[in-house]
Parts: C-alpha cells; structure tokens; sequence
C-alpha cells in the first residue's frame, strides 16, 4: 500500500476538520454567534468558503504552471499531431 503524500494528507485533515466544525456549529445551540458566523457554509465571509476558494485557485495555478511547463518543453495534448 502506498504512502499517502503529507501534503495531501494535511489538506484531507483540514477539511475533516472545518467539515467538522461546520457541523457542530449547527447543532450545538449553546456556541457563540461569532463561532457560528464564523463557520456557517452560506456565508461569503465564512472560513470553509475561503479555504474552499484558496484550494481552487491554488489547484487552478498548479494546472496553468503544467501547461506551461508542457507548452515551453514542446509537448502536444494526446490525439494531437501538429
């Protein structure tokens, strides 16, 4: 079997961590309304929704820095022949 990647593993953590969180936050009345606030999955200003948005933009640079690392080495998307 193998190794799970620990970069991989940090991020899978922190999602368990804030999916958690935004569950206890709707069914624990006796939380504070800033905690509530803080991690309610409507909310623009939430934290899931940034770290949510952080990780699609960093996926979204990591696949323009493949293709450009593929276009400057020469390299054709599969079924192309020009």
């Amino acid at each position: 079997m193998q190794k799970i990647p620990p970069l991989i593993a940090l991020v899978f953590a922190v999602e368990c961590v804030l999916a958690i969180a935004m569950l206890l936050t709707g069914f624990l009345p006796y939380l504070p309304e800033t905690l509530k606030l803080l991690f309610h999955a409507g909310r623009e200003s939430s934290v899931p929704t940034w770290f949510s948005t952080i990780q699609l933009a960093l996926v979204g640079l990591l696949f323009l820095c493949l293709f450009l690392y593929e276009r400057r080495r020469g390299g054709t998307a599969p079924g192309r022949s020009y």
